[in-house]
């Protein structure tokens, strides 16, 4: 992602790009939710991941996407949709989510 675009939105997480489903068209779009208008970004945010139990390599396993309401901007609310990568260990099979270092845990997310 630019870092204009990271500056603009006030994001600092290195491994949030835009999200590769939407490369080819645009990764913003307006849309009417809950009777008002939005743009959603749509993100991407995954990196390599050790297990937090037994330090093996986590394989992916799918990914989640969760919603972040964000400031708004030309009088829209902005909403990150960010596609999470899921992790699986191979050794233990412990499971893990891709955190978003620019929110605090189960903050500022809402169902879109």
């Amino acid at each position: 992602m630019d870092n204009n675009i990271k500056l603009l939105l006030g994001i600092t997480d290195p491994n949030l790009t835009i999200d590769p489903k939407y490369q080819y068209t645009s990764y913003i779009e307006e849309k009417i939710i809950k009777n008002g208008k939005a743009l959603l970004c749509h993100l991407y945010l995954s990196y390599p991941m050790y297990c937090p139990n037994c330090k093996a390599l986590m394989l992916h396993n799918g990914t989640k996407v969760v919603n972040n309401v964000h400031l708004s901007s030309a009088g829209k609310k902005l909403v990150l949709s960010i596609r999470k990568q899921k992790y699986l260990c191979p050794e233990c099979k412990k499971t893990a989510t891709a955190k978003f270092k620019d929110t605090n845990y189960h903050d500022h997310f809402s169902v879109v």
